[in-house]
């Protein structure tokens, strides 16, 4: 049996029943991970400082561009959820939602480029319980509401990275992949970026033609825990040059309260299979 099956619960229908219409995810190719632009471009995970603990959120607005609202119940989640929440997808992708699929720990940490170690089970462990608690509601104009769990996640009684896990999510999830609203990252590039990089990766993605962003919008966009705004200005920069040096930008405008990537995103490999 491979690491990652598909589990399919048998059907039982009476003559008159309602079969709903299965709901899929996008297709897009093994090398990238499909993420929603609504999410990308918001706060729902933050690039705080992991130094601080995380926070509690109760049905409380996060950072979000104009034109969407999102209200998150849970623990405070980071771009290393990002992490492990894209590969939860991109396995799930094969088959309709509501289906699950079964993977080992030790499969998804090598998915991921984690050292399969205790301190690696540990952080995955943890970052599942935190996606798996995780509730959200994305309300935008002339679009379906989502509203609902981002993941759910069934821990065999076993232990160790023999576990199996069966990982699904509620059909309703089809509604934030929606045409045009999906962006490709590259889970090779992201893993060698620092979290504030990460996430201006993520945002930028979002964007055909990057336009001028103050600083200060920047830093409540993406959740960072910076006490003042000279702080995260140099923080910026520091990721920026960082994008740079990994050629995911060709340059930068940093000029007064301002910052604009020069150019797109170098472009990720075609998103369909």
């Amino acid at each position: 049996m491979s690491d990652a099956t598909v589990a399919r619960a048998p059907l039982q229908r009476g003559a008159h029943d309602h079969i709903p219409e299965p709901q899929w995810l996008p297709s897009w190719r093994p090398e990238v991970r499909g993420a929603p632009k609504a999410l990308l471009r918001s706060a729902l995970f933050s690039c705080a400082d992991k130094r601080k603990a995380r926070r509690i959120f109760e049905c409380e607005l996060v950072g979000s561009v104009a034109g969407q609202q999102i209200t998150y119940t849970g623990t405070e989640l980071r771009q290393d959820d990002l992490t492990v929440w894209l590969h939860a997808v991109h396995l799930m992708r094969v088959q309709p939602l509501g289906q699950s699929v079964e993977v080992t720990p030790l499969h998804l940490l090598e998915g991921l480029g984690w050292c399969p170690n205790a301190e690696g089970y540990q952080h995955l462990r943890q970052s599942i319980e935190r996606l798996s608690n995780a509730f959200l509601t994305l309300d935008r104009p002339n679009r379906e509401r989502f509203s609902g769990k981002l993941l759910t996640c069934i821990a065999e009684a076993s232990s160790g990275n023999r576990q199996r896990l069966k990982l699904s999510a509620d059909p309703e999830l089809a509604e934030l992949f929606t045409k045009g609203w999906v962006a490709h990252l590259d889970p090779e590039e992201r893993r060698i970026l620092s979290p504030l990089a990460q996430w201006l990766y993520g945002f930028y993605s979002t964007l055909d033609d990057p336009y001028p962003y103050k600083a200060v919008t920047l830093q409540a966009l993406c959740g960072s825990t910076a006490k003042n705004p000279g702080g995260f200005k140099r923080n910026l920069i520091e990721a920026l040059d960082q994008m740079k040096e990994k050629q995911l930008i060709v340059g930068y405008l940093a000029d007064g309260p301002f910052v604009r990537p020069l150019l797109s995103l170098r472009p990720v490999v075609s998103a369909q299979d």
